[in-house]
């Protein structure tokens, strides 16, 4: 009943290069063939752990769980479709880095999600097939939304697990979102011919408006690279949802936050 995508679409054939991937398009020209990128890509999970752990400190002398422990669980949505095992390995390498200890999960319970500290949402493929996998999981959609949108746990959505937030797709069909964040996911459309779509390859990002999370993030044109894999994007019906955007022959949503949820389009993994 899960969704699992084909071998070959732009999305796996990325997933299984991603780590010799280290060249690309630059934002505003096109990258010479012998050109390499040498500033490393966004440590974005690293900056969502010491974000959220530093409003948690606000709140309290030392970060505290939901369950009384001073250990922070982030809880990985097991629904059949995302980059579970590189999601769930960055996370844990971000952790090692802090002080305070984090408990990873990757975890098809939705009592587990309710329950963890922070919620993470991968998701590759198909907007319509991602949300049929997700639906398929009894339960899942109505614990997230209870603990994000009541409880106020952070979330983090990665690509379509991003656009999952908004209110729609449209695809082939109509189909909807958690309406988390206003707006379509609608079509790339390049104003530049030779630019293809699924847009692939390393853009900088320029910030839109100020995050916690991205203050410990280096974006603008000297800042670091992110790694695209797609043909949509949130069309964000409110400009104070989007936080950041790139270029590839016009503006491109890459990260979208509200309260306490955020998600990028880019692969932090």
């Amino acid at each position: 009943p899960f969704y699992k995508p084909a071998d070959d679409t732009p999305e796996m054939r990325y997933l299984h290069e991603r780590r010799k991937a280290l060249g690309g398009y630059l934002p505003h020209r096109r990258a010479r063939a012998d050109e390499k990128i040498d500033v490393p890509p966004l440590d974005t999970f690293k900056a969502v752990l010491e974000a959220t752990a530093a409003a948690a400190a606000g709140r309290h002398h030392r970060p505290v769980s939901g369950s009384g422990s001073t250990a922070m669980s982030v809880a990985i949505v097991d629904y059949g479709s995302g980059n579970l095992h590189s999601a769930a390995k960055a996370f844990e390498r971000a952790s090692r880095s802090l002080e305070e200890p984090q408990k990873i999960m990757v975890t098809r319970d939705p009592e587990t999600v309710y329950r963890a500290d922070r919620i993470v949402l991968p998701g590759v493929g198909a907007f319509a097939d991602c949300r049929r996998g997700l639906d398929a999981v009894d339960g899942m959609l109505e614990a997230m939304t209870e603990a994000v949108r009541v409880k106020a746990r952070p979330f983090f959505g990665i690509c379509v697990g991003m656009q999952l937030m908004a209110t729609r797709r449209k695809e082939h069909v109509t189909t909807d979102g958690f309406n988390w964040i206003a707006g379509d996911v609608e079509k790339i459309s390049p104003r530049e011919e030779n630019l293809k779509i699924p847009h692939m390859g390393w853009n900088t990002l320029d910030l839109v408006r100020e995050h916690e999370v991205l203050e410990r993030l280096p974006l603008g044109p000297k800042g670091r690279h992110a790694y695209f894999v797609h043909s949509y994007h949130l069309n964000a019906t409110n400009e104070a949802d989007v936080l950041a955007r790139a270029d590839y022959g016009g503006p491109v949503t890459a990260i979208v936050g509200k309260d306490t949820a955020i998600g990028t389009q880019f692969h932090p993994e």
